[in-house]
């Protein structure tokens, strides 16, 4: 198996979670915030699944082009939002090859360069971070089950 498609699958262990976590919050908690000035879950879901199609554009294109994640003002629009941006990246994902994993590439937001292959494993670490923090949140917004934290599918 190609390393490119190892490193997808990977991620799609963990995104497959995404909206299982979401389907266990009561809809009228997608504004949900644990504190003052925190993002809100739906905020913080569009964040997580918008921040991975970017890096994952960025290293099949060579450039970080700024994108503006979309609002959210319902379950059901935050649910689509999850599932539109998971077949996105997937493609973005099915187009790279491994040799472009060794390519380098230059963050100038973040003034480093870095081979390709490293910025897709800080994507996946950036998007189980904020998983993490969702899990949390969906318990705090009055979630009962929850999911394990990744698909055994």
């Amino acid at each position: 198996m190609a390393m490119v498609e190892m490193m997808m699958n990977e991620w799609l262990r963990h995104r497959a979670v995404l909206p299982q976590i979401l389907a266990q919050v009561p809809a009228e908690q997608v504004g949900f915030q644990p504190w003052e000035g925190a993002m809100s879950l739906g905020k913080l879901t569009v964040h997580t699944v918008a921040s991975t199609h970017f890096f994952l554009s960025a290293v099949a294109s060579g450039e970080f082009t700024p994108q503006t994640p979309p609002d959210v003002s319902s379950m059901e629009e935050l649910m689509q939002i999850v599932a539109d941006y998971t077949t996105k990246s997937k493609s973005v994902y099915e187009s790279l090859n491994d040799a472009q994993l060794s390519e380098m590439l230059e963050a100038k937001f973040m003034k480093m360069t870095l081979p390709k292959q490293a910025f897709l494993a800080s994507m996946r670490d950036h998007e189980v971070h904020h998983k993490g923090q969702l899990y949390v949140y969906a318990r705090m917004a009055g979630a009962k089950e929850m999911p394990f934290f990744v698909s055994r599918g």
